[in-house]
C-alpha cells in the first residue's frame, strides 16, 4: 500500500467586497508514503496541512497534480481530528460507535469486540455509556481516536489527535496508537505542534510552511528541534488575557497572583521573547518543559 503525491496545488477564491483573487494554499507538493511510515508533519497554523489531508483522502480535488493511491476506492482512511460536533451528542459513546460501524460494514460482532479491545487499550470502559454531551473535552477527543481505529484502517491520518488530553492520558495514548500503527503496518501521517510528541510517534518527518512541504533527515529534524521552544513562562494573572488575545496559550498552573503558561504552537524562544518585550508582558520565570511535570 502506498500514496504518492505528485505536483499536488491547491488555489481557493479570496474574496472581498470588490473583487476575488486567487490564494495559493498548496504549492507542487511531491510525497511518497509506504507501509511502515510514520510521517510527522510540523507547521504552523494556516501552512495549509489540513487542506492537504482532505485532498489526500478524497475531500476535496486539488486544483493541479496526482494523488495516486493503490486500489482508492476499495481502501478505508481514517481521518482522526479535533471536530466532536461529528458525534450524535444525545446519544451515548457507544451508541456512537455501533452507528458507525454499521455505516462500515461491520458485523455486530465486529463492532462490539472492537468496542471491547479499544475501550480496554484507552481505558474509558466506564464512561462508554454515559451521553456523549456529558464527557469532558479530553474524554471526547479519545472516543474520536477510537472512533477512527474501530475498523482497522488501510491509511491513518492524525490532526492533532491529543488536543485536550492531560498530559498523562496523552502519553498513554500515544504509545498505544504507536503499538496499533505499528502491528498492522499501517502508512500514517502524524500531525502535531508538540515536536516532542512528532518525535516519539514518527520515523519520518517535515514541515509544511507557507504552502511548501519539506522533508527533512533525521538529524534535520533534530536540529530544527533544538531551535523551537520547549518552554514554559510564568507571568502575572493580569498580562493573561492580553497574551491570550496574540497567541493561543494553554494554562498549565494558575496561582494566586500569576499563572504558568505554554504556546500551544511551538515557536523559536528568541520569538517567544520577543512577544513578551514588544507587548509589554513580564516575565517571572522561565521553566524548561522537560524538567517539570506538566
Amino acid at each position: 500500500m502506498s500514496i504518492k503525491l505528485k505536483k499536488i496545488s491547491k488555489k481557493f477564491n479570496s474574496r472581498s467586497f470588490f473583487k476575488s483573487s486567487p490564494l495559493l494554499v498548496l504549492d507542487s507538493i511531491d510525497l511518497n508514503l509506504s507501509k511502515g511510515d510514520i510521517l510527522g508533519i510540523s507547521g504552523p497554523n494556516g501552512a495549509g496541512k489540513t487542506t492537504l489531508f482532505k485532498i489526500i483522502s478524497g475531500l476535496i480535488e486539488p486544483s493541479s497534480g496526482e494523488v495516486a493511491i493503490d486500489n482508492r476506492f476499495n481502501k478505508y482512511f481514517a481521518y482522526i481530528n479535533t471536530n466532536s460536533r461529528s458525534f450524535y451528542w444525545r446519544l451515548s459513546a457507544r451508541d456512537n460507535f455501533i452507528f458507525h460501524g454499521k455505516l462500515l460494514n461491520l458485523s455486530n460482532n465486529e463492532i462490539e469486540k472492537s468496542i471491547v479491545e479499544l475501550s480496554n487499550k484507552f481505558e474509558v470502559e466506564d464512561i462508554l455509556d454515559i451521553p456523549f454531551m456529558k464527557l469532558s473535552s479530553g474524554q471526547m477527543q479519545t472516543m474520536s481516536i477510537i472512533r477512527g481505529l474501530l475498523k482497522k484502517p488501510d491509511y491513518l491520518i492524525l490532526d492533532e489527535a491529543t488536543t485536550s488530553l492531560d498530559i498523562q492520558k496523552s502519553n498513554r495514548i500515544l504509545i498505544e496508537i504507536k503499538k496499533f500503527i505499528i502491528k498492522n503496518n499501517i502508512p500514517t501521517i502524524w500531525c502535531s505542534h508538540d515536536i516532542e510528541e512528532v518525535e516519539f510517534m514518527c520515523n519520518r518527518f517535515s514541515i509544511l510552511n507557507k504552502g511548501e512541504l519539506q522533508i527533512l533527515s533525521k538529524n534535520d529534524f533534530k536540529n530544527y528541534k533544538k531551535k523551537l521552544s520547549h518552554y514554559c513562562f510564568e507571568i502575572k494573572k493580569q498580562d493573561l488575557r492580553k497574551l491570550a488575545s496574540i497567541k493561543k496559550v494553554k494554562i498549565l498552573s494558575e496561582f494566586k497572583n500569576s499563572s504558568i503558561v505554554k504556546f500551544e504552537e511551538s515557536i523559536d524562544l528568541k520569538d517567544n521573547l520577543k512577544l513578551f518585550v514588544n507587548n509589554d508582558i513580564d516575565v517571572i520565570e522561565i521553566f524548561n518543559k522537560k524538567n517539570i511535570d506538566y
